[in-house]
């Protein structure tokens, strides 16, 4: 599926851009994807920090209330000395809160001297039965605003008795203080005692607001004692374990500086990937624009500024002349001889007739449209109502175009234009131009400076050429060419020594068809090289069959065009021919028309001299009807010259120096020792005056006409006498 410019821009650009997105994206979740497995394992840290030192601090706390249990046995007895003992020790271990001796009928005497009543009383019967005890949280009797735990030891007299026991009572928010001065730790922490949450730090945090935060998770996590839960995709989480004390502490990651790096990288990501789009979207209008810059050049003719065919074909595809009226007029227009003036006077000349032309067309009528599509052809569009009106602006534009030039200093000529017109509706396609060139074509073939409108019969005629050239393009393929051979007579031998191979075309759907017709259509593109490839074996292969069956001194001559001599493959191809038929090079002679001494002319020297060094000689064809001069012989390596007819004609009709030309042209070929061939030779009265001259040998149908194979053979080497 073909893919317009802007399509492929636009899909190439989204791809950059998306992949730039991509990656970016990428990035951003692989940072996230880190910095949330570092947020978890400094908040993992963070838990078990706080469990062991929670841990470590009750641990020794035990230890401490132990001690004191172990001395108030000596002391029980004087209630004073028991008060002033726990006064000091509290001075001593400042980490409890109070300090007390506890009956076994719950009445505390506290270091301060206050004597209380146990309200932890679980606490207090576990001790009396030998337990070390953390009670749960209460507040303190002395500062209600304060939240202890009591630890409580039993105390056994020397007869191992329990006679009471000792209670430190501790605030875990003390060691939540000790590690704050100690650590700056990367989160929250929460302690929680029976569904509460009673400590936590930063300290400076209000327990209700973090209590209520936590609310809907208390429960599940005292429940199921160790665990995370993750509150969002960003970091925010919750890890939670227990003291071995039977404290929940809950480790919160949303202090965690790392949890704000995610949010600043999510929000660098998406300014990033808006940037990403923005520049995407500036490119792709740069680069639209200045692909429209040149695409706009690239539909221009850079000569005449004109519209050229491709900026022609995308107006027939969009359909964009939207013209009021039904119908349009197109008009072909080619510059009659042109590359002829060209040849002659130069390409400075020629750009002079092309800027005239389309200036005189873009003056012509207004709304019109203007395309030079070739290089000497011009496309012309106007709106038209009606046949008549088509073929008034068709002529009007012959005489329009006819205008005088300077092609020297002191000569002046007058340019005259082939226009083919053709009227259609606005669904304007390829085909119905085609009819239009085929219409200015016919022009020319009249002989120009005229106009020519498609109608019915063009019509036919036209369809009749799409036709053959539909046939032409298997022609080869299905094998419907064939070759004939003419006889080529020496005059000083009295005997045919050679032949000219000429193609012929015999369509099982047309018939025979002449050459005249079928060959220019060959020579408009490369098919002329396939099928001069096939000409090359076919006639070195008959060749070698006449040479095999006996027949000696004869040559047979092969046309070459200007366009197959030129082809990179042409030596290559010679090279194969000679190869695979094994034929003696003596037998060939190429001919080729004399429009190659104005084609690359260094080139065609070094092709026509490695054929001489191969064996193969050379003839040029027709010559006296285009481009050559006699100087020009000397220049070219060529061993044959094969004179047109035309100037025997010209003898006939007795024009004036047509003799001294005539004679003059054999003379010098003899000077060069290049053999004369005189073509199209008709009459008996034709071969005697050309005995005259010093012609060497003669072609034409006074010999005979084009033989088939079996024909040709009977004449080799055959004596004629005239």
């Amino acid at each position: 599926m073909h893919m317009s410019k802007k399509i492929w821009l636009k899909f190439v650009l989204a791809t950059i851009v998306l992949t730039f997105i991509f990656l970016n994206t990428m990035d951003y979740q692989s940072t996230k994807k880190s910095l949330k497995t570092k947020i978890e394992e400094e908040t993992i840290n963070m838990l078990n920090s706080f469990i062991a030192e929670v841990d470590r601090f009750s641990s020794r706390r035990m230890g401490n209330v132990k001690l004191l249990a172990d001395y108030i046995p000596y002391i029980v007895d004087d209630e004073n000395e028991v008060i002033d003992f726990l006064r000091k020790q509290h001075e001593v271990m400042d980490y409890f809160s109070a300090l007390g001796f506890i009956t076994p009928e719950g009445k505390i005497v506290a270091d301060d001297g206050s004597i209380l009543v146990v309200k932890e009383k679980e606490s207090l019967h576990r001790a009396l039965n030998g337990e070390i005890v953390i009670s749960d949280v209460f507040s303190l009797a002395q500062n209600p605003d304060i939240k202890v735990s009591s630890i409580v030891s039993p105390v056994r007299n020397e007869n191992n008795k329990i006679i009471g026991v000792v209670s430190g009572l501790i605030n875990i928010q003390d060691v939540i203080q000790d590690m704050n001065d100690s650590f700056k730790l990367p989160g929250s922490v929460y302690f929680i005692k029976n569904q509460e949450v009673i400590y936590s730090y930063p300290t400076k945090n209000k327990i209700t607001e973090l209590s209520f935060s936590h609310a809907e998770y208390i429960h599940k996590i005292e429940e199921e004692r160790y665990g995370t839960i993750h509150l969002n995709s960003s970091g925010h989480l919750l890890k939670y374990g227990q003291t071995e004390t039977g404290w929940t502490v809950i480790a919160d990651s949303l202090g965690n500086p790392k949890i704000q790096d995610i949010k600043w990288s999510f929000w660098r990501m998406i300014w990033m990937n808006a940037l990403i789009l923005l520049v995407g979207f500036l490119l792709y209008r740069f680069v639209s624009t200045i692909m429209r810059q040149a695409d706009d050049r690239l539909k221009k003719d850079f000569l005449t500024g004109l519209p050229n065919r491709l900026q022609l074909h995308e107006d027939i595809e969009s359909l964009s002349f939207g013209w009021e009226k039904d119908h349009i007029a197109v008009y072909f227009i080619r510059l009659d001889r042109f590359r002829e003036l060209i040849e002659q006077f130069g390409y400075q000349l020629g750009d002079q007739m092309l800027l005239r032309t389309s200036s005189l067309l873009e003056d012509y009528e207004k709304g019109s449209r203007v395309y030079r599509v070739d290089y000497e052809l011009f496309i012309f569009a106007i709106e038209c109502d009606t046949e008549r009106n088509a073929i008034e602006s068709g002529e009007g534009l012959v005489q329009w175009l006819d205008h005088e030039i300077v092609v020297e200093e002191d000569a002046k000529m007058n340019l005259t234009v082939s226009v083919g017109g053709i009227l259609i509706d606005q669904e304007i396609h390829r085909e119905v131009l085609e009819n239009g060139a085929f219409a200015c074509q016919e022009s020319s073939r009249k002989g120009g400076n005229q106009f020519t409108l498609y109608d019915e019969e063009l019509s036919i005629r036209n369809k009749k050429h799409r036709q053959l050239v539909r046939c032409l393009s298997t022609a080869l393929e299905r094998q419907e060419f064939y070759m004939v051979y003419q006889p080529i007579y020496s005059i000083s031998e009295q005997r045919i020594v050679g032949f000219e191979s000429l193609i012929r075309w015999n369509s099982p759907d047309l018939g025979e068809i002449s050459p005249f017709q079928f060959i220019p259509i060959l020579e408009t593109d490369e098919a002329i090289v396939d099928t001069g490839r096939w000409i090359m074996h076919t006639v070195a292969n008959q060749a070698n069959e006449w040479s095999q069956a006996g027949f000696k001194n004869f040559t047979i001559n092969v046309n070459v065009s200007v366009k197959q001599l030129h082809h990179e493959s042409f030596l290559h191809d010679v090279y194969s021919m000679l190869e695979e038929t094994r034929i003696h090079p003596s037998l060939l002679i190429f001919e080729v028309t004399e429009s190659v001494i104005v084609e690359k002319i260094d080139s065609v020297v070094q092709i026509l001299e490695k054929l001489n060094a191969i064996g193969i000689k050379t003839a040029i064809d027709d010559f006296g009807t285009g481009y050559s001069s006699l100087a020009s012989l000397t220049a070219l390596p060529f061993q044959y010259l094969k004179i047109d007819k035309a100037f025997i004609d010209d003898v006939e009709r007795r024009e004036a120096g047509a003799e001294a030309i005539l004679k003059g042209i054999i003379d010098i070929a003899k000077a060069l020792h290049q053999t004369t061939v005189m073509e199209g030779v008709e009459t008996e009265e034709q071969l005697k005056l050309l005995k005259t001259f010093g012609a060497e040998r003669i072609q034409g149908y006074f010999i005979s006409k084009p033989l088939r194979v079996e024909d040709a053979v009977k004449m080799i080497d055959k004596k004629y006498t005239w």
